[in-house]
């Protein structure tokens, strides 16, 4: 909101936008959950062929809850954007599934996703803490 009310003085990834350019470039709510999977949605998903999911969250959360799936790649959201700006291979042809730790740091992902025309992704809905434990999951993804 102070934002949009004080664009002139507000910096979007960088660039400084008028009032109208910020509001157009803002990710809703609506749109931001649209992409937000129930953990049992995600597990089924990061089952599927072609899917790489990836674990953001710091590395002391991923020490303490290790999510051990297969194929996961722990790679924290400061080290993501050069790669998804470079295309890396490694996203190519592939669906993305993010994890974090409670489902705030991935709303800022989803600007770089689409930023650089990534349109097949989708976030762990309310992260590890507030999603994947608080449903009753374990580490590999089943509840005991």
């Amino acid at each position: 909101v102070w934002g949009t009310e004080h664009a002139e003085r507000t910096s979007f990834f960088g660039e400084i936008l008028s009032a109208d350019q910020l509001k157009a470039r803002i990710i809703s709510n609506d749109t931001f959950a649209a992409r937000c999977l129930p953990t049992a949605q995600f597990l089924a998903t990061a089952a599927g062929d072609g899917v790489l999911v990836i674990d953001g969250r710091d590395a002391k959360d991923v020490e303490t809850f290790p999510i051990r799936l297969p194929g996961i790649e722990v790679l924290p959201f400061d080290q993501l954007r050069p790669m998804l700006e470079a295309k890396s291979r490694k996203f190519a042809k592939k669906k993305l599934l993010f994890i974090d730790n409670v489902g705030l740091q991935v709303k800022w992902i989803q600007y770089q996703l689409e930023k650089y025309g990534y349109s097949d992704y989708a976030f762990l809905k309310d992260g590890v803490t507030k999603g994947w434990r608080k449903d009753g999951y374990d580490h590999d993804g089943k509840k005991p």
